[in-house]
């Protein structure tokens, strides 16, 4: 390995390209990026290095419905803590506004409705009213409620 100054003076071990070629030779040609659903499989030539080939297999899965129910007054879990979830859309379709927690229903069942501390609330207008999964510039991977006095209908999905 050879020695290479970086920014700041600080020196680091480099290995040279005969010495990462012989690691590179050793691995699992094989990278596997897995979310489930269904397998695209892809092979890229010269990655990474020149004259290797690595197969990559991905798969990913969506969750959704088209016609969520959320009853009358009732604290309905919309869907389970996601670490995979890239991106996600509720959508009230229904004629009466609902309330969205980014919580579990055990988080909520010891609560009084209205006095919900540490638990971020949003609100979905009547006819339209969307939630985006995004909370700053990062998708919300937790579970999800939802919560209507008057009962409406969702329609949502998640990557």
């Amino acid at each position: 390995m050879a020695r290479q100054r970086i920014a700041h003076g600080a020196e680091i071990e480099v290995p040279s390209l005969e010495e990462l070629a012989e690691v590179l030779a050793d691995r699992d040609p094989n990278i596997i990026i897995g979310m489930g659903g269904d397998v695209k499989e892809r092979m890229l030539d010269d990655v990474p290095m020149k004259g290797t080939v690595t197969q990559v297999t991905s798969f990913l899965r969506g969750n959704g419905s088209d016609n969520f129910v959320v009853p009358v007054a009732a604290f309905v879990q919309l869907c389970k803590h996601n670490v995979s979830r890239i991106a996600g859309t509720i959508q009230n379709i229904g004629a009466n506004p609902a309330y969205v927690y980014l919580a579990s229903l055990d988080r909520l069942a010891p609560l009084n409705f209205g006095a919900i501390n540490g638990i971020i609330v949003g609100y979905l207008a009547a006819s339209g009213g969307v939630f985006d999964f995004k909370l700053t510039n990062d998708v919300w991977k937790g579970p999800v409620s939802v919560y209507s006095v008057l009962g409406t209908t969702l329609v949502w999905g998640e990557h």
